[in-house]
């Protein structure tokens, strides 16, 4: 048994436990949410930065879509020459030394082929220059003199700044632009990044060092096998450490060739591979004499399964398409500026509304010498994006499905046609043994309040013990299920999901699968658990109220007046879980949001419901009327009857002055201490009232921050599902922790002091 002191300090190191839980978890949301609030002027932050050519354009104008304003200004279109940058090392440094702080979890190695325009090329690196990137150009031995000069000098003063050791002749067709790129690759071998960018001279980066999924499609085999030979042992693709049986598989199979592009994306892992295992030279030169010959090499090796190159492509998926934005030969018009150069568009002041929120990673191509006004432009749009000034839908880089693949595919006997989602694993090993420890702690309350041996007349208090943890391992229990079904059936759980405007409540699993009906009956039960964790708040402080001011009612009477203000508040929120029952288009969009968000695949099993922050034209129902009108009055009126029993009990019992029993003043003193913990100093009407406000106060405040601020929380929501898993098991805790130590004989000395109590209050 523990003394009251021992459980007091174990109630404080788990309530602290707890909050430094919830604050690990989300401390690099707390500061994304932090700034936010700090106010800060966009224009004086982007002023005290370098600029590299000042501009007259209103840029916010052109991408408004202004078009009497942008055509106006394509008229007198801005070029770019060589405007004389200082090139000592000291003014070198002081300029990327303004460039914007990036704090990714992880580096990148940029490679690039160039020729011209440096000050272009300066500039680009500057958009997405951190210390711990790597920046290699191979420069085209046909390049000027004072470019070469440029190039060396920026890599002399800038350590992350490589130059490949060969210098070849590089062409527009595509002629050694993939030994060109491989030369760098070789450079790059002792240096740690985790992903390369494979580039062309004036390629401009869409992004700031974030990702989207991207689309992959196969190549059409009469574009790209006619004519070729596909056997990897007649090309000399087998890998140089393959041996016996496996160099012998690897000869006897075909490349799967692919029509890409020749920009890249990959993983440190597949660069040094391809550059130590494997020799391209047939296939680089068998493509050679052909135009774009450069596109071939790096799609066919990623999706080849036989070569077993770490960071490949799923064979059944294919090659990204979308790495690259290009639009060749404008045949829907979709080149507003209307200069094609090859057959390619070269974008313009006119194109930029449609490249504004862009999914490809890649521009190809924007010329400085055709119009640097919507270069400039879009830099500065990289430029508000990374400091935060415009809020951006991206999913990382290493949360994407790519990303999420060559980590399966680590995994020892990975099959890559078997792709499990992350987010939907991960919430149901971890929502599971929440419930698992949440039904064994409340059922184990259950049972041993029942079994002590206690006075009749204490039998509202056995009623008060039991119905909370009654609720908190229903609760429970509909989490753990998510992890006791067999490991070949697919199992489901409830999680919430709040992206921008949109709040969402997902269900995975076989309920999917099975009529409407039981998924919308589990959703109520789960939105009725979530209540109950403050709407059943007043009735145990009715029960002790009514055993001080009323103890001639009957048992009966007690129960049925302090659970029935509890059934008007439960009746009173019932009708807005319908808040969640969306149309079929607003649901269409909702599984398009979490398919994004939670990264899912294609054969994993969802129903979602969900509602908009503000109320729609189909539908009336909000999620911030549900907060304003359903959680809020039943949230308030449920601690405001708390605190005024809780304090009537304790100025009753103070009322007793001497009179009190010696086991009176230990629990009066008990509860004026620790209030915040739990609401009865009582041991007859132990109930847990303020930890729900503990435990859901940081996921509630980042909610509340994200609705103001007009942030997504994305990932970050599943915190508040975790936390509403959390409350039964601290309160399930503290609770054992009494019931375990009380006594029969305690309790009904107590039971005197309440009944003398009783009659001498007014």
């Amino acid at each position: 048994m523990f003394s009251i002191r021992k459980s007091r300090r174990f109630v404080h190191f788990f309530a602290l436990l707890t909050a430094l839980y919830f604050i690990a978890c989300n401390i690099k949301y707390v500061f994304s949410a932090l700034k936010w609030l700090i106010p800060f002027a966009p224009t004086v932050a982007s002023s005290q930065l370098f600029t590299y050519f000042p501009h007259d354009i209103d840029c916010s104008r052109v991408f408004a879509g202004d078009v009497n304003y942008t055509q106006s200004v394509s008229k007198f279109r801005l070029t770019l020459g060589e405007l004389g940058l200082s090139m000592g090392c000291d003014r070198i440094t002081a300029r990327f030394s303004s460039a914007p702080a990036f704090h990714e979890p992880y580096s990148i190695a940029y490679v690039k082929t160039v020729y011209q325009d440096y000050q272009f090329l300066e500039q680009q690196m500057w958009n997405t220059y951190t210390r711990r990137n790597w920046y290699c150009f191979s420069v085209d031995h046909k390049a000027p003199e004072a470019f070469k000069k440029n190039i060396a000098q920026l890599a002399h003063c800038l350590p992350n700044v490589l130059i490949s050791n060969v210098s070849r002749e590089v062409f527009s067709d595509g002629f050694n632009q993939n030994y060109a790129h491989i030369d760098c690759m070789k450079t790059l071998l002792s240096r740690k990044y985790e992903y390369l960018f494979l580039l062309q001279n004036h390629d401009i980066l869409a992004r700031t060092h974030r990702s989207a999924v991207v689309d992959r499609e196969p190549c059409p085999y009469h574009r790209c096998v006619e004519n070729y030979s596909r056997n990897l042992g007649q090309l000399g693709l087998c890998p140089k450490s393959f041996r016996g049986d496996e160099l012998a598989a690897c000869q006897a199979a075909n490349v799967t060739y692919m029509k890409g592009s020749m920009q890249a994306l990959l993983p440190k892992a597949t660069a040094d591979y391809i550059v130590r295992e494997i020799d391209v030279t047939t296939f680089v030169d068998m493509f050679s004499l052909y135009f774009a010959a450069d596109e071939q090499l790096f799609p066919s090796l990623l999706t080849t399964e036989a070569l077993k190159i770490p960071g490949r492509y799923s064979a059944p998926c294919g090659y990204p398409k979308m790495l690259r934005h290009v639009v060749w030969f404008d045949k829907k018009g979709q080149c507003a500026s209307g200069n094609m150069r090859h057959g390619v568009c070269i974008f313009g002041l006119e194109d930029l509304p449609s490249l504004k929120n862009l999914q490809p990673f890649i521009i190809n191509k924007m010329l400085p010498s055709f119009d640097n006004g919507a270069i400039q432009c879009f830099n500065e749009l990289l430029l508000n994006k990374s400091i935060g000034i415009i809020n951006n839908d991206i999913i990382s880089l290493a949360n994407s499905n790519y990303a999420q693949f060559q980590r399966e595919l680590r995994q020892p006997g990975f099959d890559p046609a078997t792709i499990i989602s992350f987010w939907p694993t991960f919430c149901r090993v971890f929502v599971g043994v929440e419930g698992m420890i949440g039904v064994v702690l409340n059922a184990l309350v259950i049972l041993l309040i029942w079994r002590k041996k206690l006075a009749a007349n204490l039998f509202t208090y056995r009623i008060g013990v039991t119905v909370t943890p009654m609720q908190g391992a229903l609760q429970n229990l509909l989490a753990a299920i998510s992890c006791q079904l067999n490991e070949s059936t697919e199992r489901f759980l409830q999680v919430h999901l709040f992206h921008y405007d949109q709040y969402i409540i997902i269900i995975y699993g076989p309920v999917a699968w099975a009529a409407e009906i039981f998924s919308d009956a589990l959703l109520f039960v789960f939105v009725m658990a979530a209540f109950g964790i403050w709407e059943l708040i007043p009735s145990t402080c009715i029960l002790q109220y009514l055993a001080l001011v009323k103890p001639h009612y009957s048992s009966m009477r007690r129960l049925l007046i302090a659970y029935g203000v509890c059934l008007v508040l439960v009746g009173y929120s019932m009708p807005f879980c319908t808040t969640f029952h969306a149309s079929v288009s607003n649901r269409q969009q909702f599984t398009q949001t979490v398919e994004k968000v939670h990264n899912l695949d294609k054969n994993e099993t969802v129903r979602v419901y969900g509602g908009f922050l503000l109320s729609q034209s189909e539908n009336d129902k909000s999620v911030l009327s549900l907060a304003t009108n359903g959680v809020f009055p039943t949230y308030l009126v449920g601690y405001l009857i708390f605190f005024w029993t809780s304090r009537r009990c304790y100025l009753l019992l103070a009322a007793l002055g001497d009179k009190r029993s010696a086991q009176t003043i230990v629990w009066q003193v008990l509860l004026h201490t620790k209030f915040i913990f739990w609401s009865r100093g009582r041991p007859e009407f132990r109930e847990i009232a303020f930890l729900p406000l503990l435990i859901l106060s940081l996921p509630l405040g980042l909610f509340g921050v994200a609705l103001v601020s007009g942030m997504t929380m994305d990932q970050q929501t599943l915190v508040l599902s975790f936390s509403l898993w959390l409350v039964p098991i601290v309160q399930a805790l503290v609770s054992l922790t009494f019931v375990t130590r009380i006594k029969s004989t305690r309790l009904r000395k107590e039971s005197v002091s309440i009944a003398i109590g009783a009659k001498l209050s007014p």
